[in-house]
């Protein structure tokens, strides 16, 4: 919904997609400091959320206070003049973002605020000291890291104890959350994956001749070209086999699959129009026979290698 890396957004759509993942049940809502010139995400956001939007199972916080959605944002990361993601891990400056999401969003605090990404020209302690005095203003009911290794998690949470992870984590994929889940289940970390849908591939919406727009940035990464996405498809052939064995769709069994996996407690994914969410939303509510769910994971085993592409 930022405009950033998806191509046709409108914000419009995008309110009414939030509104319709709120009114389906979902109630976890990802974002971040830097996604968007000038905030975009956080304003559609706003807009959405603007009224106190109510979802299917509501929940009250340790003050009795009603809470309609969990928001989730980021710090330590910005966009430069060019509109590229860059680190910017700065105690400073992640209070100054913190305090910018919290106007964006027109809200006195958040339910979770992340470490977007460790910086390498920032002693990770200060970082972890940023995000602590984020939490004791009161502008953060939890803390959480984003995109660390098991040794990053391991001095940021010595430092400063959290309560999520958020990594990378789809069929094809899998390599992060398989290094964070011991550290995670020994100090009762939640761990919230992105990607599940593998930037659009895993939806099986994009057929061999798929035709990309030359600005798409997807054309960046390996997988879309050449013998990568020829194994990709091959794997999608399966999926989809499987898919309509099942009665679904290849999107909701790559979910509902990703929703499974030990340890996951969020699964993340993407939609820009209200029909999209329509569809995925149904994941939550589909479960896979240990049977199928044990087929698609050595399918998975087995293109995973050959597949490998890097953020």
């Amino acid at each position: 919904m930022a405009g950033l890396t998806t191509l046709g957004v409108d914000d419009e759509q995008s309110v009414l997609t939030i509104r319709r993942a709120i009114e389906l049940g979902i109630n976890f809502i990802d974002t971040a400091y830097s996604y968007g010139i000038d905030g975009r995400s956080d304003r559609v956001l706003a807009k959405a959320i603007a009224g106190g939007l109510k979802p299917r199972t509501a929940t009250t916080d340790d003050h009795g206070q009603f809470h309609a959605t969990v928001i989730a944002s980021k710090v330590g990361a910005s966009l430069d003049a060019h509109g590229k993601w860059q680190n910017d891990a700065r105690p400073d400056r992640m209070i100054t973002q913190a305090r910018e999401i919290l106007e964006r969003l027109e809200l006195d605090r958040v339910d979770l605020m992340y470490l977007h990404a460790p910086d390498p020209l920032v002693p990770i302690e200060e970082s972890a000291d940023a995000l602590r005095e984020i939490q004791d203003r009161g502008w953060a009911r939890w803390l959480g890291v984003s995109n660390v290794s098991t040794s990053q998690a391991e001095t940021l949470f010595a430092r400063c104890p959290f309560v999520a992870i958020q990594t990378h984590f789809n069929m094809l994929q899998p390599q992060s959350v398989q290094q964070l889940r011991n550290f995670c289940r020994a100090n009762t970390v939640s761990i919230v994956t992105y990607w599940a849908l593998m930037k659009g591939i895993l939806a099986g919406a994009m057929p061999r001749e798929h035709r990309f727009d030359p600005a798409d940035r997807r054309l960046n990464y390996p997988i879309y070209h050449g013998e990568k996405w020829e194994l990709a498809q091959q794997f999608l052939d399966e999926l989809r086999r499987i898919a309509a064995e099942q009665k679904v769709s290849v999107a909701q069994l790559v979910l509902a699959w990703n929703i499974a996996q030990p340890g996951i407690d969020v699964t993340l994914v993407g939609a820009k129009r209200p029909v999209q969410i329509e569809e995925t939303a149904v994941a939550m509510n589909f479960h896979l026979s240990p049977a199928t769910e044990q087929e698609i994971s050595a399918l998975a085993r087995r293109f995973a290698s050959a597949t490998e592409w890097t953020r």
